[in-house]
C-alpha cells in the first residue's frame, strides 16, 4: 500500500532524500514485487529473512521505516502505514 506514496515522495524529494527499501521475502518474490510495483529507488534483499539489518533494528512488524540523517544517526523509526503519512512526514522535514 505504501509504494505509490513512497514513489511520489522519491520523485518529489529525490534530490534531498535517499529511499532504501529492504525485503525479507524470498529472492523470487522480491524480484517479482519489485517489478510489479516499478520500484525506482534502492531496493535490497539481504536474503537473511528476519536476520541481518531486520534484526539489528529490532523490527517486530512490517512495514517498518527508519529515517537516518546524513551523519548516519537514526532520527525516527516508524512501524505501519497509513495513507498520507509520508507526505506529512516529508513536508515537515523539508519545509
Amino acid at each position: 500500500m505504501a509504494f505509490p506514496e513512497m514513489k511520489q515522495m522519491f520523485e518529489q524529494y529525490g534530490d534531498r532524500l535517499a529511499i532504501v527499501s529492504m525485503s525479507t521475502d524470498t529472492d523470487r518474490r522480491w524480484r517479482k514485487a519489485s517489478e510489479e510495483h516499478d520500484i525506482t529507488w534502492s531496493n535490497w534483499n539481504e536474503g537473511k529473512g528476519n536476520g541481518g539489518l531486520y534484526s539489528h533494528f529490532e523490527i517486530i512488524g512490517i512495514p517498518y521505516y527508519v529515517l537516518v540523517n546524513p551523519e548516519g544517526k537514526v532520527e525516527k523509526q516508524l512501524m505501519g502505514y497509513r495513507e498520507g503519512a509520508f507526505k506529512t512526514l516529508f513536508s515537515e522535514l523539508f519545509n
